[in-house]
């Protein structure tokens, strides 16, 4: 079972400075230990960049140690992530953005995945549900109507083969994407942070381990000693009627080929 790696060293925590974004490397790379290098280095020179230009002002002694504090942070956190190699591998931040962005989508269609994997039973055109097919031809046909309704905005994967590839590559950290909306859903007035974030995770990975949706053993998972929030998440979700309608259009799988596919 892989670790993610928060930079903390208590028990009891409520937030690191830098544990969200050490979270973030691993959800967008749960398999590219050096993407994930580049990512949080590129942060923290990013850090050392704003304090270089506060430094400009007229500050006081007291604000000058913190600053100093604060450089000294970024400077060891560059040097635990690989130094100056890792910061010159992701040296085009605009390039880095937009491949970051990607990968986002890339989670959060396998957290969609899991979430419908996860839906209770049912039939249509006789046949059972839910399975992987039906979601990722569920996905597909969302995220066309989507995109029709959002002209101008980034468009969504509609390609069944890359919504399958981007379930097999983030499937070790899909019960942290399908945590995130289920939480987004609650509609909580309280603000997403690192810890409520792992803890509905935990509960995510439970249930879809329970179901037989995930294996433990393959999933990345906070340090054991951490004590996380409880998380009470609305999970039972039937199959929509806008749902249900696209799944009559549902054959097959093998009648779908990669012809078939939206793009």
């Amino acid at each position: 079972m892989p670790t993610i790696d928060l930079g903390l060293t208590q028990a009891f925590w409520e937030g690191g400075p830098d544990s969200g974004l050490r979270l973030l490397a691993t959800m967008a790379y749960p398999s590219d230990q050096a993407k994930r290098h580049e990512l949080i280095a590129s942060a923290f020179a990013g850090e050392l960049a704003r304090t270089e230009r506060l430094r400009a002002g007229n500050l006081s002694p007291g604000v000058a140690k913190l600053l100093d504090a604060t450089d000294r942070q970024a400077t060891d956190g560059i040097a635990e992530e690989g130094g100056f190699a890792a910061l010159h591998r992701s040296a085009d931040p605009v390039s880095a953005e937009r491949g970051l962005a990607r990968r986002c989508i890339s989670g959060e269609l396998a957290g969609t995945q899991l979430l419908f994997l996860m839906t209770p039973p049912y039939r249509v055109r006789g046949r059972d549900g839910p399975t992987a097919e039906q979601g990722v031809f569920l996905i597909s046909r969302l995220n066309a109507l989507k995109n029709r309704g959002n002209v101008g905005a980034p468009r969504l994967p509609t390609s069944r083969s890359k919504i399958k590839d981007a379930w097999a590559e983030f499937l070790s950290v899909s019960h942290l994407w399908a945590a995130i909306r289920l939480l987004m859903r609650k509609r909580d007035p309280q603000p997403l942070s690192v810890g409520r974030l792992l803890g509905a995770s935990e509960v995510v990975l439970e249930r879809a381990v329970v179901g037989g949706h995930l294996k433990a053993d393959q999933l990345w998972r906070p340090p054991r000693e951490l004590c996380l929030p409880e998380a009470d998440l609305p999970f039972v979700q039937p199959l929509s009627d806008q749902a249900r309608k696209i799944l009559l259009e549902y054959r097959n799988p093998k009648k779908y080929q990669s012809k078939t596919d939206l793009d």
